[in-house]
């Protein structure tokens, strides 16, 4: 079963807010080759103008783009729509996951359901919590979002894709797949936990630039505010700290 990593990215290499931030790009590059997980690919969608990425990294592809999508829902049907895989997975460019992610939601969209008459193997599936970090340290486990599920490309396409929105996008594709497919949200021992959100780590989220109005068109647009400049980066998959360790140590103290 082959899974597709979709990875959408924007305005990570230099901008007047932030400075270079591809160390978010290249820990979520280095997140995908320590999968344990074989058969998949991750493919890079970077849709800022200004700025070129590469990448020589085994099962990566990179697409720079001369124009912005008009929305994050269009750039995610993108990404499905040129992807490979039997399994589709969101990868967010500045979260984390760790090695086991892709090995046990695979692992789970194999398991048969025992929902209704007909038993069938699950189509939609994602832990329900995660772990939330805060500058640079883990602070709580927390209930997750559509940046950890997995779902079968089949199932994408009986949804109906994305929503061609911005913020809300996440949730609304949530209920598409809940709503058209056979569904497990499980729970995860805080020491199995396999994603960290985070927030606060010193580069720009989109999130952050949300005014309540519009369906993130406030966000959308307040990401354009920070101004890109010209630039080229040549990813360099890499951990800057010892993530698996973090949350073990984590995992301990709330034992």
């Amino acid at each position: 079963m082959r899974v597709s990593c979709l990875m959408p990215t924007y305005n990570r290499l230099l901008s007047e807010r932030y400075g270079d931030c591809t160390w978010v790009v290249d820990e979520a590059v280095e997140c995908f080759l320590r999968q344990t997980y074989e058969d998949k690919e991750l493919i890079v969608c970077n849709d800022c103008p200004l700025h070129i990425y590469t990448c020589d990294a085994p099962d990566v592809t990179v697409i720079n783009l001369p124009r912005r999508f008009r929305s994050l829902g269009e750039k995610m049907n993108f990404l499905a729509g040129i992807a490979t895989g039997d399994v589709l997975v969101r990868w967010d460019d500045d979260d984390i996951s760790l090695p086991h992610r892709l090995a046990d939601q695979v692992a789970r969209l194999q398991t048969t359901s025992n929902q209704g008459a007909a038993r069938q193997p699950y189509e939609f599936v994602k832990p329900a919590n995660f772990l939330y970090s805060e500058r640079g340290r883990i602070v709580k486990a927390a209930g997750a979002n559509h940046t950890v599920a997995a779902f079968r490309r089949a199932l994408f396409v009986l949804a109906s894709g994305y929503p061609l929105l911005t913020e809300y996008e996440d949730h609304i594709m949530d209920e598409r797949l809940s709503e058209h497919g056979l569904t497990w949200i499980y729970d995860l021992p805080v020491s199995e936990l396999w994603y960290i959100y985070r927030w606060s780590n010193r580069a720009e989220h989109l999130s952050g630039y949300t005014g309540g109005a519009g369906m993130g068109k406030d966000s959308w647009d307040g990401a354009l505010s920070n101004k890109p400049l010209p630039g080229r980066h040549h990813i360099q998959p890499r951990w800057l700290e010892d993530y698996e360790a973090m949350v073990r140590e984590f995992a301990e103290t709330i034992a």
